[in-house]
């Protein structure tokens, strides 16, 4: 199968077939077996929520909504946003991971709180 609108036309199937994928990454990032934050949004820097993400937040986010609606209104490093209230590393690094696939975060390295992320690699001089 083709997305809709693609120049295959004879591989696109009928549009009722076809359903947004946010609920799905929601569910897998939330519940799924990674429980560290992705490599590709992961070191010395802030997080913070897009101002045109997640217009409607999902249903199932529960005690996560605080944090959400916190990144809404601040950049943060993952350590903080793990010592917030309801939070841990592994359900902050969840989280943010389901933000980043649904396009609803947005990355800051030069943001000030990025500096404040610290690790074993970097006090070294091995961090990225």
């Amino acid at each position: 199968m083709r997305p809709p609108g693609d120049n295959m036309s004879e591989r696109v199937a009928n549009p009722q077939r076809y359903r947004p994928m946010e609920a799905l990454l929601w569910a897998v990032s939330l519940h799924g077996p990674r429980s560290v934050v992705l490599s590709e949004i992961s070191g010395r820097v802030a997080y913070k929520l897009v101002s045109s993400g997640l217009r409607e937040l999902p249903s199932s986010l529960g005690a996560l909504r605080p944090a959400v609606e916190r990144l809404r209104q601040e950049a943060a490093p993952l350590r903080d946003i793990a010592g917030w209230p309801g939070m841990s590393l592994p359900r902050a690094s969840r989280l943010l991971n389901a933000l980043y696939l649904t396009g609803a975060l947005m990355i800051s390295r030069s943001h000030p709180s990025a500096g404040r992320e610290r690790s074993w690699r970097n006090l070294f001089g091995r961090g990225r």
